[in-house]
């Protein structure tokens, strides 16, 4: 055109979908692509009260890559951010379950709290600590964790070992194996269905006849799985592991792109179930949890009113007079998977400044500091996050759980 305008507006402290396509240089490369370019900076904020704003800028502050800026409050006074220390992953969950109790009698709706995490897996926990109070919630990170196909088929496997005659269990199972399909999964079911020991027929492999050569191989495949399980009375921890040895872990390879994902999932499932002795305390618990519908438990609260939980990258744009950040330690937030390059520690700490300045009134930042690691039965002592390091300790109140001088 005659003036050669563009305008192009962007955050480069908000550039956190790397693994969608997203190309961060495309913002900070435009001044060189447009040399006459004039750059304004808006640094005016009017969501956030100063104090939050001040650690997120001392965060951000750390990325060498990236516009200078410094954002500036509109609001003129606020509390400080609080860290929370938690000492495992179940505390954490209490802590923040309380913490929305007490926000909510203090004259907040529900629906000004969310939670925040890196990972959909870490929000497993929370979910069912949130439903055994009946602290009704969505989740916009997805799925509510059970309500996932992959954890569906883990527990149908447990199913099935705790009650052969579980039909719907059966099935969802049998329909994971190569060569059978609803059809199929019909003869095999009527076939074990018929006999007064399903179980002493998987010990002894028997398949039924009328059925095609794959679909005995994945009967086959199931039927020693299942005979592995059944044979020793093993903890359900160790039982979800076996599953995911078991083929299932190929089975999540070749159906969905997101199995690292799916994997991570069944690993905080397997992780969670470790706190039970045997699979039927196990199978119980979730059962009931299942059962409960949180909205008619908590008295005088909308139809509506619901706690937010959400992954980061869900949550951007959003905004809640309340947020909660958790599993803020090395392995979680950052992710384990981000650490090795510059550029995605710049990333990850570009999605910790999101996090943060997605909260008006109050910002809770917590870390477990024990959590589980790769597979059932293991924990390790984590690092507080690097970017809580990051932050000048003056910047923040640090509270002690149990200690009776945390106050709201």
């Amino acid at each position: 055109s005659e003036y050669r305008n563009v305008l192009a507006v962007g955050d480069d402290s908000q550039s956190i979908y790397s693994f969608r396509g997203a190309n961060f240089a495309n913002i900070m490369d435009f001044p060189k692509k447009y040399p006459d370019c004039v750059l304004y900076k808006l640094e005016t904020n009017y969501r956030s009260v100063p104090p939050i704003l001040d650690l997120a800028n001392q965060v951000i502050a750390n990325n060498t890559r990236q516009y200078k800026k410094t954002l500036q409050a509109v609001r003129k006074s606020g509390e400080k951010p609080v860290v929370v220390p938690a000492r495992n992953t179940s505390q954490q969950s209490d802590f923040v379950a309380t913490q929305i109790l007490t926000i909510r009698d203090n004259g907040y709706s529900l629906r000004d709290i969310a939670i925040l995490y890196r990972a959909h897996y870490q929000s497993m926990e929370l979910q069912m600590e949130l439903t055994r109070r009946g602290i009704p919630f969505e989740v916009r990170s997805g799925l509510r964790f059970f309500e996932q196909a992959h954890i569906k088929d883990i527990v149908a496997y447990l199913k099935v070992i705790a009650n052969p005659r579980d039909e719907i269990a059966w099935k969802r199972v049998l329909k994971i194996y190569p060569g059978i399909g609803k059809a199929t999964s019909e003869k095999i079911w009527e076939f074990f269905r018929e006999s007064a020991d399903p179980l002493g027929l998987i010990e002894k492999r028997e398949i039924p006849e009328n059925i095609s050569r794959g679909a005995r191989e994945g009967l086959l495949t199931l039927e020693e799985l299942l005979s592995q399980l059944e044979e020793i009375d093993i903890q359900p921890g160790s039982m979800i592991q076996k599953i995911i040895q078991g083929s299932y872990s190929e089975y999540l390879t070749t159906h969905y792109p997101d199995y690292r994902e799916r994997l991570q999932d069944i690993e905080e499932l397997a992780n969670f179930a470790t706190q039970y002795k045997s699979l039927d305390d196990f199978l119980s618990e979730l059962a009931l949890l299942g059962d409960m519908e949180a909205e008619n438990i908590i008295d005088g609260g909308l139809p509506d009113e619901k706690v937010t939980l959400s992954s980061v990258h869900q949550a951007k744009g959003l905004e809640w007079p309340v947020v909660f950040v958790i599993w803020l330690c090395e392995g979680g937030f950052p992710s384990g998977r981000s650490i090795e390059k510059e550029e995605d520690i710049e990333e990850e700490r570009r999605l910790f400044y999101v996090a943060c300045t997605r909260a008006k009134d109050y910002l809770f930042l917590c870390y477990p500091i024990v959590a589980e690691g790769n597979r059932a039965q293991t924990s390790f002592i984590r690092k507080p996050s690097r970017f809580l390091k990051e932050i000048d300790s003056h910047s923040y109140t640090k509270w002690l759980i149990d200690r009776s001088e945390n106050q709201w």
